[in-house]
């Protein structure tokens, strides 16, 4: 009997927990070259000449896996573990703090979800955008 109730119990509770480490951007997400691209075009921060490095270096190829606890990038071949230090959620924001081993520094990056889509919002002026995959 405690057996058939032990296991009735976990059963109820296993989809409450596997939604709890659900996260806003939790998945797999490729980079959106042409909305990338209209926001270097658009960006008021970057002159002609960054806009052309930008734009000819932005080639739609990456993918992120988020999870609550790291993100991984998936770029040109190279793939990238990233343990978060805190996440947190208001809405469609979620803002992410992890330590850069490339700028050796700690980061707080913001995104936004938009519908099937979110940016981030960088350091260089512009927004990088990626969209859901299945």
């Amino acid at each position: 009997m405690n057996r058939i109730l032990t296991i009735t119990v976990i059963s109820i509770l296993m989809p409450q927990l596997a939604h709890a480490q659900e996260c806003l951007l939790s998945g797999k997400w490729k980079s959106n070259k042409e909305k990338t691209i209209e926001s270097i075009e658009n960006s008021e921060a970057l002159n002609n000449d960054q806009k052309e490095f930008f734009i000819k270096n932005t080639t739609g190829s990456t993918i992120i896996e988020n999870t609550c606890n790291n993100f991984t990038l998936h770029i040109n071949d190279k793939t990238f573990e990233v343990k978060l230090l805190s996440l947190k959620e208001e809405g469609n924001i979620a803002i992410a703090e992890y330590y850069s081993n490339s700028s050796k520094r700690v980061v707080n990056r913001k995104s936004i979800l938009l519908g099937e889509c979110y940016y981030v919002e960088n350091d260089h002026g512009f927004n990088e955008y990626y969209c859901k995959q299945n």
